[in-house]
């Protein structure tokens, strides 16, 4: 690896969070290339071009900051980031790529890159950590000034990518929250995890390949001592980096300017003259740094907004308070409330968390379907297919209960290019097996009609697929559609929509003891009608399709919409709400607040704390908690909510109100009566005489 002079110590800049200012030139480049204005975006960041012309200049984390949230505004892409890493190859990244992979053993190629990736970035720091099977790099941000997203998701596809082709991304996990309009990370197949607990890249040791042949071992040399030279140039910080790193390191003196010169050893005339030159004043550094700490500390910690102000060195939280809304456009309170929101509200719903969170997803019995059929009907072997499509073969060993449905996707897609088949969708369906789908279709079986089953069914589709907002519309035409998602899900494969809403009408077909042609009107699609060259044969089914509708879904008659479901087991109905809802708390998929409350207003005694709900259900509090934060409600609401319905319905029984009392959970009839007139504005005694009919709520 080369022999380093024993002053060079590269971790020193994991201690200056600070950014090479070669790699900054390399992202305007690549910036300038893909079409973005580079002078406005170093305006806009308060880069001038001699602080990345100086030699051995490094960029404050602070400036680094300001200039990829200029990046965000100006490129109004949220994956910039990653396009970014997978696109720059200039300066340093260039050269420590090239050494990493002039290495003939992995070892050595992980030891060179955790050894200068300092070099490239304070504002970040790299660990890595190896298994039998796995290679994990570890991202995190420093305990100062956390880095912005975009700058992340640039350094993770840039590790991604430094070893090329010997290492294949295996997962990403990200701390950040899902991207709009997210499906894929550009360049790459791996499986994407968001909200995650750490920014890591795990990458598969049996996907490296051997040593890289060919290289020109001349040029080890060269290329280690030109590290060795960059560390040295860059071994005494700018002025510029040092008032900086006193700023976000010591403010154990405030932000005074008299103390900030005494503590560099100079004047504060000679400091405000070296700053002048660099078109920051000593001013506006504090300003901004303040700001961007203010952000970190209201989104990342517990603190109270008088704690907040006092870290921040403000003598009155009232002059915390008017900076702040000055930097965003609103108070601290209102600040920390939209984070809560929109964490807790997430555009798509959660997936599995196994230690982390994760990307949208389907069922396993998918695949399991999906493999039968290309086995039993068509004689392909399936393994082929998986590793055409870069897939882990161990897919077909069939114990996981959740598949990304971006492979998915591309599974099914894979399907229609390869077999050319319209009914493929309904022959992988024969081959369904009622224990694939959790006892969904059990479920079904417990409404009193039609109409209960499709809207029990409606609530369980998280199950089959969590990137699902599942709604009953009625039609002009007096048909009830139910749709998995209100707008076109473009993003579906044709087999994919057809498989799963041939999947519901069949479970309507057992449940309900009619053929599904009898019970459905139509197929709605929003896709344009082909004519004679349909991808799949609704026909097999004898359902017609009405094409270029306003979304996809299935039409119930309105004549059956009524019909009692004929072996109805409704004592069913709460042990397998209670066993489904376990299951979408511990694969993290969106629960339905109707089931929670169902489930709740069954075990009324078990459920008036977190900790004993969660023990029913077999789930953490924590689980729990991301439930009711998501649906903005606490777990007194929701009980409330379910001893009110249950009231009502034991009020128009014949049993004592003293036994109602004692059934609620309340301790006397009193207690009872007093509760219950806040819900109905009336006594239990006058609910009850009053034939069951609710008096108007307050």
């Amino acid at each position: 690896m080369g022999n380093h002079p024993p002053t060079i110590n590269f971790r020193q800049f994991v201690e200056r969070p600070s950014v090479c200012a070669t790699v900054v030139a390399a992202w305007l480049s690549a910036l300038e290339v893909a079409g973005n204005q580079r002078n406005a975006i170093t305006r806009a960041a308060g880069i001038g071009a001699w602080l990345l012309n100086q030699p051995g200049a490094r960029i404050p984390a602070f400036i680094s900051r300001q200039l990829w949230d200029a990046i965000e505004a100006s490129s109004q892409d949220p994956l910039i980031g990653f396009r970014l890493g997978q696109a720059n190859t200039a300066g340093q990244l260039f050269r420590l790529r090239y050494l990493v992979q002039m290495q003939e053993e992995i070892d050595d190629a992980l030891g060179l890159l955790e050894q200068y990736f300092p070099l490239l970035t304070g504002c970040l720091q790299l660990r890595i950590t190896q298994t039998v099977e796995h290679i994990k790099l570890t991202v995190s941000a420093p305990p100062t000034l956390r880095p912005h997203p975009l700058e992340i998701d640039f350094w993770m596809n840039w590790l991604a990518g430094i070893f090329d082709h010997r290492l294949t991304a295996h997962e990403w996990r990200l701390e950040r929250p899902r991207p709009d309009g997210f499906s894929q990370l550009p360049g790459h197949t791996a499986r994407t995890l968001f909200d995650a607990r750490h920014n890591q890249l795990v990458m598969q040791r049996s996907a490296i390949g051997a040593s890289v042949h060919g290289t020109a071992s001349v040029t080890r040399e060269p290329l280690t001592q030109s590290f060795v030279t960059h560390a040295q140039a860059m071994s005494k910080p700018t002025t510029l980096e040092q008032v900086a790193n006193h700023l976000l390191l010591d403010s154990r003196h405030g932000y005074a300017f008299e103390a900030v010169a005494e503590a560099l050893s100079t004047t504060p005339r000679t400091l405000q003259r070296q700053l002048q030159d660099t078109g920051w004043s000593f001013s506006e550094m504090v300003d901004t740094i303040r700001k961007q700490l203010a952000a970190d500390l209201l989104q990342h910690g517990n603190a109270s907004i008088g704690d907040v102000a006092a870290a921040l060195k403000y003598e009155e939280t009232s002059n915390f308070i008017r900076a702040f809304s000055r930097w965003y456009l609103c108070t601290p309170s209102q600040f920390r409330k939209q984070l809560q929101q929109a964490s807790a509200r997430p555009e798509t719903p959660v997936a599995a968390q196994a230690g982390e969170q994760g990307d949208t997803s389907t069922t396993g019995g998918t695949l399991r379907c999906i493999v039968s059929a290309l086995r039993a009907d068509y004689d392909l072997d399936p393994a082929l297919m998986l590793q055409e499509l870069g897939l882990p073969c161990d897919l077909l060993e069939g114990k996981q209960d959740r598949i990304p449905m971006v492979w998915m996707q591309r599974i099914w897609r894979w399907c229609e290019q390869n077999l050319n088949d319209p009914d493929f969708p309904f022959r992988a369906l024969q081959h369904h097996r009622p224990p694939s789908f959790f006892g969904l279709d059990l479920l079904l079986g417990c409404g009193n009609d039609i109409a209960d089953s499709v809207i029990l069914g409606c609530e369980m589709l998280q199950l089959w697929n969590n990137s699902m907002t599942p709604e009953i519309i009625l039609q002009a035409d007096g048909h009830w559609l139910m749709t998995p998602n209100r707008t076109p899900d473009k993003g579906v494969h044709p087999y994919s929509r057809a498989f799963l809403q041939a999947s519901f009408i069949r479970m309507f077909e057992q449940q309900a003891g009619l053929v599904g042609s009898t019970l459905v009107a139509y197929i709605s699609s929003a896709d344009p009608d082909p004519g004679d060259h349909a991808v799949v044969n609704w026909a097999r089914m004898g359902i017609p399709v009405r094409y270029e509708q306003h979304c996809n879904g299935i039409a119930f008659k309105a004549e059956y919409w009524h019909m009692p479901m004929p072996g109805s087991a409704p004592h069913m109905r709460e042990p397998l709400e209670v066993a489904l809802l376990q299951y979408l708390l511990e694969q993290q998929l969106l629960v339905p607040l109707e089931l929670l409350r169902r489930v709740v207003a069954s075990h009324l005694s078990q459920t008036t704390e977190l900790a004993a709900l969660s023990a029913l259900l077999r789930c953490s509090e924590q689980s729990l908690e991301t439930v009711l934060r998501y649906h903005d409600v606490s777990l007194a609401a929701v009980h409330d909510q379910a001893r009110r319905s249950r009231a009502r319905l034991l009020l128009q029984r014949d049993i004592p109100i003293a036994d109602v009392a004692e059934q609620l959970g309340f301790s006397s009839p009193s207690g009872f009566a007093k509760a219950f007139r806040q819900w109905e504005g009336t006594t239990p005694m006058q609910f009850r005489q009053g034939s069951g009919k609710p008096a108007t709520p307050h």
